[in-house]
């Protein structure tokens, strides 16, 4: 198997990372990733045996990508209906 410039192993296997790394990439707080694992709007790579989150990082961000735009075009219909109720007062 092929040997990386710190003379590891090679793998086909992502690199899996905290949920910290994902957040500080993501731009948010990994208490904000923690929130997102905890609603199920994020799912993890896999969980260590402490209980820990491990991320592919590719993955992570397409997941981070998709549910923060999710959330962003709820919040804006969100907004649209509220000035839509106040129009007809």
């Amino acid at each position: 198997m092929p040997r990386n410039r710190d003379n590891h192993e090679e793998s086909d296997e992502p690199e899996l990372v905290p949920s910290g790394t994902l957040a500080k990439r993501v731009g948010v707080t990994a208490r904000t990733i923690a929130r997102y694992v905890e609603d199920g709007s994020l799912k993890p790579t896999e969980w260590t045996a402490g209980g820990h989150s491990r991320w592919d990082l590719e993955d992570g961000i397409r997941q981070w990508r998709e549910v923060s735009a999710e959330k962003r075009r709820a919040k804006k219909q969100q907004h649209a209906k509220k000035r839509e109720e106040r129009s007809q007062k």
